[in-house]
């Protein structure tokens, strides 16, 4: 089975086998980053995580964007999924870089993506198109980016940096 976009706004639920309408597509913002946090800066990036979140909802932002994939990800959709359960407003989106993630064996992953409200699977295939693929398709959604960036210019999270200079997003850097 293919699933297609058919507009900005249409998206797979978290059980994959339907397409519905995003709740809020104008006050998206997302996340990039390192794969890996180094367990002695775990805790500064938590911290600066939430902060910005929090920052972003006080400025209306209703709809969190997630790649699923690296640390920052998960960090990013753990804080929003605890905040998404006092604040019911909140709309956290997973956009997997292909549709093989949604049957990931990572309990974190598995856990965090029942909190999802959404699911959008960019690319059929993994590899290094699929995942500038979700990293254009983060950009395009989202007016502000968060990026949790260790200086590496050639990772995932300094390409998707790299997008949101050119657009112009707005955009937030926690540096590690």
């Amino acid at each position: 089975m293919t699933y297609e976009v058919q507009s900005r706004n249409m998206y797979m639920d978290t059980k994959y086998h339907f397409i519905h309408e995003r709740v809020d597509s104008l006050k998206a913002c997302c996340i990039t980053g390192c794969e890996n946090i180094p367990a002695e800066k775990l805790e500064h990036v938590r911290r600066e995580l939430r902060r910005e979140i929090t920052r972003a909802i006080e400025e209306g932002y209703t709809t969190f964007i997630s790649g699923f994939e690296s640390d920052a990800d998960l960090e990013f959709a753990a804080i929003v999924a605890e905040i998404k359960k006092e604040n019911p407003a909140i709309y956290l989106e997973a956009a997997l870089s292909h549709r093989g993630l949604a049957h990931s064996k990572d309990e974190r992953f598995l856990e965090l993506i029942k909190e999802a409200n959404g699911v959008m699977p960019v690319s059929a295939e993994p590899g290094p198109d699929a995942r500038f693929a979700r990293n254009r398709y983060l950009v395009k959604q989202s007016l502000r980016v968060i990026g949790v960036f260790d200086g590496d210019s050639n990772s995932d999270a300094g390409q998707t940096i790299r997008m949101s200079e050119a657009e112009p997003r707005d955009l937030r850097i926690i540096e590690i």
